[in-house]
């Protein structure tokens, strides 16, 4: 059920690997997901009741929080509230609905629910359901989100330090850093748990 060539529709288990995006070599990652696309055309989607309703109802709503997030972007670099506007309309946007489910056994070595990277385009926007979701913080350690219940959290990119550096001569970049991270295995009890995440990938259209 996955468009060739667009990453549109079901991947599979193992079938991604986030950390050769690092140039690190890791086996696939321990998740499934369903990706949806922007562009209409290039989505996949199956024969479930009211499933492509609901993720196109959750996706329009994501759009329109990751507006508003990036005019609160716009306005902590003094700049015209509807300053990113034109570099997003339309929206080149990913939804992807990611599950970890149980495993039956071990992972291999190096073997994550999903690998340590960045992510591209502009911002990320994670709904985690449970733990599982940790950062690379300045002082060089992972740390855990501990994100609250029905909560959102925001993940910067490498296009942020793109924007500040060479497109608004900037030096900001402590302020927005693109967020280096991971889905770890959570062991309880020696067991390993389900997690399930929405997230939203929101890129950017060609700075003029």
């Amino acid at each position: 059920m996955l468009l060739e060539g667009s990453g549109c529709g079901y991947l599979p288990m193992e079938r991604e690997n986030l950390a050769a995006t690092m140039e690190v070599n890791t086996p696939g990652d321990l998740k499934e997901s369903f990706n949806v696309n922007s562009r209409e055309a290039q989505n996949k989607w199956p024969d479930l009741v009211d499933f492509k309703a609901t993720c196109i109802d959750y996706f329009d709503r994501m759009v329109k929080l990751a507006f508003i997030i990036m005019r609160i972007f716009a306005l902590a670099l003094n700049l015209p509230t509807d300053y990113f506007d034109e570099y997003i309309t339309p929206p080149n946007a990913v939804l992807r609905l990611l599950n970890y489910p149980a495993l039956e056994g071990s992972p291999l070595p190096q073997q994550l629910r999903s690998g340590e990277h960045t992510d591209y385009g502009t911002l990320t926007i994670v709904r985690p359901d449970s733990s599982g979701l940790q950062v690379y913080n300045r002082s060089a350690q992972w740390i855990d989100v501990k994100a609250p219940i029905d909560s959102f959290v925001l993940l910067f990119t490498i296009f942020w330090s793109y924007v500040i550096f060479e497109f608004l001569n900037m030096k900001l970049y402590v302020v927005l850093v693109c967020t280096f991270h991971s889905i770890l295995d959570s062991f309880a009890n020696g067991l390993i748990d389900s997690v399930s995440q929405l997230d939203l990938s929101f890129r950017e259209n060609e700075l003029k």
